[in-house]
């Protein structure tokens, strides 16, 4: 999985690197639209493995606070660290599912500060989520017991609205496995 680096530089994303639908470059960082149809996906165009790997990322949702934006990191089908509304709050799961059952999650409240950077690893079989305020510093928010595939899976940014909103919102990405 650390073999998949980006920082975003350059007029588009690099489609060596992701498959996207709308996502665009602006500023150096990867732009996902926050709309109805989930349509601000990035997709690696390759697939990777977390097993004794890494995935992390600088993570900007917006900051407008209301109903319905979600945005995840998705380290395969079976892990991700997930943000979103939960009608009073701004909340950060950690997730992670066993066989083909529903995912289990752990949650925290959201802090734009201290989780500005997301990170998901796997050592000696135990899955770590963790969050950073600098992409240097890290702090395990969960941790769990986890037989990570060490078949290579599809790495993802899901950015979406799960409420039709009129303006659009918009998710930045940055730093892919890059430290600042």
């Amino acid at each position: 999985m650390s073999i998949l680096t980006d920082t975003f530089y350059g007029p588009s994303l690099d489609l060596t690197k992701w498959a996207t639908y709308s996502s665009t470059v602006v500023g150096g960082r990867a732009r996902c639209a926050m709309d109805w149809n989930y349509s601000g996906l990035i997709s690696a165009a390759s697939i990777f493995t977390v097993k004794d790997s890494f995935l992390f990322a600088k993570i900007t949702p917006p900051a407008v606070v209301r109903d319905g934006p979600e945005v995840g990191m998705f380290a395969g089908s079976q892990l991700r660290i997930r943000f979103y509304f939960d009608g009073t709050r701004y909340v950060i799961y950690a997730e992670w599912r066993v066989g083909s059952s529903g995912f289990y999650s752990a949650s925290f409240p959201y802090n734009a500060v201290n989780h500005a950077w997301w990170k998901i690893r796997e050592s000696g079989g135990t899955a770590f989520f963790e969050t950073s305020p600098d992409g240097l510093n890290w702090t395990a928010f969960h941790s769990v017991a986890f037989a990570v595939p060490a078949a290579a899976q599809p790495v993802q940014f899901l950015v979406g609205d799960y409420i039709n909103e009129v303006a659009v919102d918009y998710t930045y990405i940055d730093n892919v496995n890059t430290p600042p």
